[in-house]
């Protein structure tokens, strides 16, 4: 079933020419030319947004939005402008400090940029629902773009619903691409697997603007499988994997916005389930060796192997694995604001210059999320400290013992223990383990509790004792 669009804007030709845009992307629009017929609809209709215009006569749009929040607070407000219109105009504050859950776009924008925001606003079960099926099997079609449009996962990696919710390409050579499914084919695991046996294709590739929906549909599967007895541990892990990469790497090209925290924390939810439910999950890690060295995959190993060590201690939460889980996806954030090239080399790799401006990262990701009201304080706290270390050999502050919150010393550690595995290229943890153990300059750099329970992650706790 379509969502349920209400376009409310006294330029008529504006909001036909709107509704024609959103029509072609699967909404049910329907169309109004005064404050008053808005409240009328709104009232005896579901909607799952309202494009308001700034400038509504017969009811001001400050009342329509009021009237929304009050009579129905979980439709999405999306504020239409004329540029012009708002310049010194006292109601514009007003309206935007009014809306609860929405946005802001001048008309200027293209219908793109708030497509882009009420997609981000629907669930999973929306995608699926308003995404139609065809089982007329389309033609592959070759396309030339720059590799720097598309993002890709493992073919064995690949999850969708029956109908595929956005384009999906293989890659013939550089710039070179063949899309083999349309939005909206039917989805068929034969087809894949056509790829993957016959053809020998390891990576499918998609738009990067499509990661999102990508996420969506993955998170949401692992929300349904987390908690799940019946589901094996490595399937759930395969799932968080290319949740939390493909987000991660979605967040470094947006930014945080506050849809972008509302994935972050159903993310580190299912991160939770999967951890809590699994009880063989010490031992798939100790074999595990799925890492590789960039900053998205990074981002998911740090995750699992903090949020394994929270588990070890017993003041350990579902808050608190979930505030270290979602640090941990953040905690490189402030990697945006250096030079791009920088973003997948390792700390070993950086020259002086470069070093100086590595070491920024941690105030760098804490000042770009201080205003974020989504984000708990105790999640940018953590982010600033990452790389403070108990000995106080760490920065940007150099502090030192109990001045560190102990999870910020949790990521730390399982931060500092990543880069060992990918600089020593050790792919399994348990070798890596004995080259940190063995060094007393990286052991001295943490607490011997924390390292004493982030043993028990990969070794059996009953051998830690008898030896």
């Amino acid at each position: 079933m379509a969502l349920r669009l209400l376009i409310a804007d006294t330029d008529q030709e504006w909001a036909l020419k709107a509704a024609m845009h959103f029509k072609s992307q699967l909404y049910d629009v329907d169309v109004v030319l005064s404050g008053k017929d808005a409240q009328l609809k709104a009232y005896n209709e579901k909607y799952f947004c309202a494009i308001i215009n700034y400038d509504l006569q017969n009811h001001s749009g400050t009342q329509v939005i009021k009237f929304l929040n009050k009579n129905h607070p979980g439709v999405k407000v999306v504020v239409s402008f004329d540029t012009s219109a708002v310049k010194g105009g006292e109601d514009f504050a007003a309206i935007k400090k009014n809306i609860r859950f929405g946005a802001t776009y001048s008309k200027d924008d293209d219908f793109d940029t708030m497509g882009d925001f009420l997609e981000s606003h629907q669930s999973a079960a929306d995608m699926m629902n308003v995404k139609p099926t065809s089982d007329v099997i389309q033609d592959e079609v070759e396309i030339m773009l720059d590799d720097n449009e598309f993002t890709k996962v493992k073919i064995d990696e690949f999850y969708s619903s029956q109908a595929v919710l956005f384009d999906v390409f293989v890659q013939l050579a550089s710039g070179k691409y063949v899309k083999i499914l349309h939005s909206g084919d039917k989805f068929t695991k034969d087809r894949i697997d056509r790829y993957k046996n016959e053809k020998k294709v390891e990576y499918l590739h998609f738009y990067k603007k499509d990661a999102k929906k990508f996420v969506k549909f993955a998170n949401y599967l692992a929300g349904k499988f987390g908690s799940s007895k019946k589901v094996a541990t490595r399937t759930k892990l395969g799932l968080i994997k290319n949740v939390a990469e493909k987000f991660v790497e979605t967040a470094f090209a947006e930014g945080v916005k506050p849809q972008v925290v509302n994935q972050a924390q159903e993310i580190c939810t299912n991160i939770y389930n999967v951890i809590d439910s699994s009880d063989d999950l010490n031992a798939i890690l100790r074999e595990y060796d799925e890492f590789d060295p960039n900053a998205f995959s990074h981002a998911y190993a740090v995750t699992m192997f903090a949020s394994m060590l929270i588990q070890q201690f017993e003041w350990k939460s579902k808050t608190t694995v979930e505030l270290v889980a979602m640090a941990c996806m953040f905690h490189d954030i402030g990697k945006m604001k250096l030079p791009p090239s920088m973003l997948h080399k390792q700390p070993s790799e950086l020259s002086d210059t470069e070093m100086e401006q590595f070491r920024t990262h941690p105030e760098l990701g804490s000042q770009m999320l201080s205003k974020t009201r989504e984000i708990p304080n105790a999640v940018k706290q953590i982010i600033l400290q990452h790389h403070e270390r108990f000995d106080g050999s760490g920065f940007p502050a150099g502090i030192k013992g109990q001045k560190i919150l102990t999870l910020a010393n949790v990521v730390g550690l399982a931060d500092e223990f990543y880069h060992i595995m990918i600089e020593t290229e050790e792919k399994k943890p348990v070798p890596a383990l004995r080259k940190f153990l063995t060094n007393p300059a990286l052991v001295k750099k943490f607490n011997s509790v924390l390292i004493e329970n982030f043993l028990k992650c990969f070794v059996d706790p009953g051998k830690i004792k008898r030896k």
